[in-house]
């Protein structure tokens, strides 16, 4: 009887160990506007700390410049959050080269959140499939979600967030980009989903679905491209 007793002791002991390790861990960074350093290789250092454990990096100084060095990709393992208590500007510095670029597998069912950030000052016009943030899924699936909590887009030429189709069929009942209480000021177009893979599969028209939620529009040329999918608007104005 005691033996026994020791082999599920030791069984259950195994078991919470293992809980423990596979738990995501999520580990937070804390970026300074001068800290030129960790700006200037910000998606080769969250692409590192991604392999460990979900990320949350915190901006809490008034504006950052987004470095124009063509390097600012991010290949996800875990998910993301782009947080700001106090409202942090991401300047991009009028250049295409300045913008955010996310890779990732769909079926790490990966969540990139952004709150409380205002992004401004993008402008692309040669390059037309070069916009301020592009969301680029590795495969044909859509497991994966982007939020926008809280954020202000203002005074951008070429399209706030692109999504680089490729999908046959909805895998998920939830809106894979959503915009909650946020405000688009004075943008040439907010979104941009289209088979940029110019695939020969057969791509379904209900793949990729986006929600904007208590949002403020004003002096928008466009809504934007979604030839893959839904857009709901609840509560906007």
């Amino acid at each position: 009887m005691i033996i026994k007793n020791k082999y599920i002791f030791i069984i259950v002991i195994l078991f919470i160990l293992y809980g423990v390790v596979c738990k995501d861990v999520v580990r937070e960074i804390n970026i300074k506007n001068t800290d030129y350093s960790n700006l200037d290789n910000i998606g080769k250092k969250i692409t590192e700390l991604s392999k460990v454990g979900s990320i949350r990096a915190v901006f809490n100084d008034e504006t950052y410049y987004i470095p124009q060095n063509g390097q600012n990709h991010f290949t996800l393992s875990h998910s993301l959050t782009f947080y700001s208590k106090n409202g942090a500007t991401f300047n991009y510095q009028t250049s295409y080269i300045s913008n955010f670029v996310f890779h990732f597998q769909t079926d790490k069912n990966i969540k990139i959140v952004f709150e409380n950030i205002k992004f401004t000052n993008f402008f692309s016009s040669q390059y037309k499939n070069s916009n301020m943030l592009i969301i680029d899924p590795s495969d044909d699936s859509n497991n994966f979600s982007v939020e926008f909590k809280n954020c202000t887009f203002t005074d951008t030429y070429n399209s706030v967030v692109q999504l680089n189709v490729q999908c046959i069929k909805n895998n998920q009942s939830s809106p894979q980009i959503s915009f909650n209480n946020c405000k688009f000021i004075n943008l040439e177009q907010i979104i941009d989903s289209r088979d940029f893979y110019s695939t020969k599969v057969f791509q379904s028209y209900d793949c990729f679905n986006t929600h904007f939620k208590e949002c403020y529009f004003e002096n928008n040329k466009y809504i934007g491209d979604s030839s893959y999918g839904n857009v709901v608007f609840e509560n906007c104005n």
